[in-house]
């Protein structure tokens, strides 16, 4: 029987462990319009993940997508806790400096309070993520302040 994650993940599914170029992963995930916990910032990494070939386990701390979109909306800081523990635990952490296209990014929007989220560097200065309220997008760096970085 299909649960609601396998559902909304039929798009990418599990990784093929057949890597993609940036341009066509990011090709595919720009113009989906934003949906907590099928095309928010921690669903769009997942699927990009797939997309490059990163193998990524069903759950983490006892989350699935589904259960940790429920997490973000009761409680943001702990959702953000484990979205960073899964990246520091899954892919190679690197210092903001060293990002290039394609790694992924912890970041936090200028000007504006509140939680951290995850985008994809697009290059040329540019981030890739989901907003509440608009299509996944590359917007450029003035909107936003990167904490950390891993390596994809």
């Amino acid at each position: 029987m299909a649960t609601k994650y396998s559902r909304q993940r039929n798009m990418v599914g599990k990784s093929s462990r057949k890597r993609m170029s940036l341009a066509d992963a990011t090709a595919t995930l720009i113009g989906r319009e934003y949906t907590l916990g099928s095309c928010d910032c921690f669903s769009v990494i997942i699927d990009y993940l797939r997309l490059m070939g990163v193998e990524l386990p069903e759950k983490y701390h006892g989350y699935t997508l589904d259960t940790y979109s429920e997490l973000f909306t009761s409680a943001p800081a702990k959702a953000c806790e484990i979205m960073v523990n899964l990246m520091d635990d899954i892919l190679q952490p690197i210092v903001p400096g060293l990002i290039r296209p394609g790694d992924i990014m912890l970041l936090h929007l200028r000007g504006k309070s509140g939680n951290m989220f995850l985008a994809i560097n697009g290059g040329n200065g540019h981030a890739l993520f989901a907003v509440r309220g608009h299509p996944v997008s590359l917007y450029p760096a003035r909107y936003y302040r990167v904490l950390k970085g891993w390596r994809v």
